[in-house]
């Protein structure tokens, strides 16, 4: 499988769920092979595994608490068995055990409802945002042609940050 990611390697921390599966997903489909570090999902990170081989990519689920630094460093030697090099790291993982909003209570969220009819008033291009919609930003920072952008706070939100 060609494609503008072929040959790279991908290290994506919360691959197994959400934006970061969306973030493996669409890496692979620019043909990058793929390591999900994981912490407790092992089931999930090996589903999104078995999705990415089926792209003709290679694919490793590697379980880790991101936040150790020796499990991390047991990690990549894990890694290491299956990939010479990292070309890419999207770091992914939820540190702090965040929920989607639409888990939330109103005891997490106690203006959620006011806070969504402003978001979705406020935001220019509509009120959805998906999980891909993030990848696609994650895909373009690893372009070669995005080679000289390093550090950036991107907001991907529709824009909802310049609307007031």
């Amino acid at each position: 499988m060609s494609g503008p990611l072929s040959g790279k390697v991908a290290f994506i921390s919360g691959g197994s769920r959400g934006i970061g599966r969306a973030n493996a997903l669409t890496l692979a489909g620019a043909g990058a092979d793929v390591a999900i570090p994981y912490y407790n999902s092992h089931e999930e990170a090996e589903s999104v595994c078995e999705e990415i081989r089926g792209m003709g990519r290679k694919s490793m689920p590697v379980q880790a608490d991101i936040s150790n630094s020796k499990t991390v460093d047991e990690a990549l030697e894990e890694f290491e068995t299956e990939f010479d090099r990292v070309d890419l790291v999207v770091s992914n993982a939820a540190l702090r055990g965040l929920k989607p909003a639409t888990d939330m209570t109103l005891k997490h969220f106690p203006n959620r409802e006011h806070l969504l009819e402003e978001y979705k008033t406020r935001t220019p291009l509509g009120p959805t945002l998906v999980p891909e919609q993030v990848a696609d930003a994650i895909y373009l920072l690893c372009l070669p042609e995005s080679a000289m952008i390093t550090g950036p706070t991107l907001f991907v939100d529709g824009g909802y940050a310049i609307s007031g």
